[in-house]
């Protein structure tokens, strides 16, 4: 097994995903001043739409204090602390 094109192919598969995702993505959030991390949450967790998944957005959301009023500087502000924390760890 050639371990350097399993490393590309993943890399690849997951630079893909991320560009599909902000296509997908972005054309909702590009004119945004606020509530932009809210929306991004709820349209990655609205895959089925179910109740439960709506409910697991919310939650998200609550605990992050991220509503539709959210500027853009506090989204901003949350995704790097929760960011740096993950790495800390």
């Amino acid at each position: 097994m050639n371990l350097q094109q399993t490393e590309y192919s993943a890399g690849q598969h997951l630079e893909n995903l991320y560009e599909n995702v902000f296509e997908e993505v972005y054309p909702q959030i590009k004119t945004q001043k606020t509530g932009v991390l809210s929306t991004v949450i709820h349209f990655l967790i609205r895959v089925g739409e179910s109740e439960n998944e709506l409910a697991q957005a919310e939650e998200i959301c609550r605990k992050f204090k991220l509503d539709r009023k959210t500027s853009l500087n506090d989204d901003l502000s949350i995704s790097l602390d929760t960011h740096r924390s993950r790495i800390s760890k």
